[in-house]
C-alpha cells in the first residue's frame, strides 16, 4: 500500500468516526496523526492494520436500505387478517341471533304470543353480548 493511499484511509477513517475515538482507539496523540496526515512520518504497521480492521467494520455495518415494498405488502397482510377475524365474528353473531330467534319463537308459539316476542327480543340480547365480549377480547 502506498503512503498516499494510506494517507487517504486514515483521514476517511477519521472523517467517519471522529478524531477523537480515532485516536482513543488506536492510543496514539493528535500530533503523531497530524505528522502521519502531512507525510512527515511513515505510518507505522501496527496502525495500518488496526485501520483496515477499522474501515473493514465501517464497510460492514453500514445500515441496509429497506425496501417499501416490504412494508406496504405487510400492511395489506395484517389488514386481510384484520379482515378475516371480523368477518368470522361478525357470521358468529348472526348464526347465534338466528338460532336465538328460531329457539325462541319455537318455545314461545307453545305457551303464547307474548312469550314469541322471544323470537325477537333473544336475538338481540344475545347478538349485543357476543358483540361485547368478543369486543374486549380484541
Amino acid at each position: 500500500m502506498s503512503s498516499e493511499r494510506a494517507r487517504e484511509m486514515i483521514s476517511s477513517i477519521i472523517e467517519a468516526i471522529g478524531i477523537e475515538r480515532f485516536l482513543s482507539e488506536m492510543n496514539v496523540s493528535r500530533e503523531d496523526v497530524d505528522a502521519w496526515l502531512k507525510g512527515e512520518r511513515p505510518i507505522p504497521f501496527h496502525i495500518l492494520s488496526k485501520a483496515l480492521k477499522m474501515k473493514a467494520e465501517l464497510y460492514y455495518r453500514k445500515p441496509r436500505i429497506a425496501r417499501v415494498e416490504a412494508y406496504a405488502r405487510s400492511r395489506s397482510v395484517v389488514s386481510t387478517a384484520v379482515f378475516k377475524k371480523m368477518l368470522i365474528k361478525s357470521t358468529i353473531i348472526v348464526l347465534a341471533m338466528l338460532t336465538s330467534s328460531m329457539i325462541g319463537y319455537t318455545v314461545g308459539s307453545w305457551y303464547s304470543s307474548f312469550y314469541a316476542g322471544l323470537g325477537l327480543f333473544l336475538p338481540l340480547t344475545i347478538g349485543l353480548v357476543l358483540i361485547l365480549i368478543l369486543g374486549l377480547k380484541s
